[in-house]
């Protein structure tokens, strides 16, 4: 997969990215409406390799549009209907931001 292979669309509810390089049917990779809004002008994603699998991985940062500012505010997930991230459960050694999804 290359970049020029990839359509990602980040609007402040929701992210759909596909793989235009192969059928209609298996191109979408990531499609949901997120938890809370999100500042999609400010989205960036990368193509990585990923050292572990050999494969590549797309790496999508976006920006809350409200920051968190009490416990209550904390996204349980980031898309809808996907099942709720425990931080008691994490390895210690994780970084919050590179969970897979």
């Amino acid at each position: 997969m290359e970049n020029r292979d990839l359509f990602v669309e980040c609007k402040a509810a929701s992210l759909r990215v596909c793989d235009t390089a192969v059928s209609a049917e298996d191109q979408v990779l990531v499609s949901g409406d997120f938890t809370a809004g999100v500042k999609a002008d400010e989205a960036a994603w990368a193509l990585v390799g990923d050292k572990q699998t050999g494969g590549q991985r797309v790496v999508i940062v976006v920006e809350k549009q409200k920051p968190t500012e009490v416990k209550a505010q904390h996204w349980r997930s980031v898309f809808k209907g996907h099942p709720l991230l425990d931080p008691r459960t994490l390895h210690k050694n994780a970084i919050l931001g590179k969970l897979d999804i």
